[in-house]
């Protein structure tokens, strides 16, 4: 996400990772409103979760956006439908309590590309046998183009951003295309992506691979980035 903002924001800015699971994140909240989620604020659950006295400082800053990103991971042992599906009503906006982009399976899904013009990602699955096996992250170590984020130039993250907005566009809308215009793309609901992934894994036991991080920088800047993408 750094180098993404190094190379896509033009002003100064922090990042504060603060690492966790989605599930530790979920029993935390849990902890603090068992019934009702929406009324807590997730500064103050993660200062409850801190017992580092410096990261508790750091969390007293203000903060623009809270972006949550995990991965969909489903042989952790974990692994909840419905706890992901709460987590998702609640992150669903990024400058106020969070918003929750999940990868399928994983952050690798970035890269998991044998060019940047690999139209064949659009139809791309993985079996939840190979994650059960742990088999995904060498699948994709063996077969990437390029398997340091850091050396995506411009260029190439705009060819990724342009394959995984085809991609959730085709599973939602049955169009192979990228979205038109801001209106089109705020059709591409994550909400409705892990649904059709959820059921799809059910039915298949597999799923699409699909890399939703990076709609955090489209939803930031929807038009800039269609444009940009368009004269690819």
């Amino acid at each position: 996400m750094k180098h993404l903002f190094d190379m896509f924001y033009e002003h100064e800015y922090d990042i504060l990772p603060y690492r966790t699971n989605l599930y530790s994140l979920y029993n935390s909240f849990e902890l603090n409103d068992k019934d009702d989620f929406e009324v807590l604020d997730t500064i103050q659950v993660l200062k409850s979760m801190e017992k580092d006295v410096k990261k508790r400082d750091m969390l007293n800053q203000k903060f623009t956006d809270i972006v949550l990103i995990f991965d969909f991971d489903p042989q952790d042992p974990a692994f909840s439908v419905e706890k992901i599906i709460k987590m998702k009503k609640l992150f669903h906006e990024s400058t106020e309590n969070g918003k929750l982009y999940i990868n399928y399976p994983m952050v690798e899904a970035f890269k998991h590309l044998k060019n940047v013009k690999d139209e064949s990602f659009i139809d791309l699955q993985v079996l939840k046998e190979d994650l059960d096996n742990k088999k995904y992250k060498t699948m994709v170590s063996q077969m990437a183009f390029q398997n340091d984020y850091t050396k995506y130039n411009r260029t190439m993250c705009l060819n990724v951003f342009r394959l995984n907005l085809i991609k959730a566009n085709n599973m939602l809308n049955h169009k192979r295309s990228v979205p038109v215009n801001a209106s089109e793309y705020f059709y591409i609901d994550l909400d409705e992506i892990l649904m059709k992934q959820c059921e799809l894994m059910k039915n298949t036991n597999a799923f699409f691979v699909l890399c939703t991080c990076i709609f955090f920088f489209l939803d930031y800047n929807t038009s800039y980035f269609l444009k940009e993408i368009e004269c690819l």
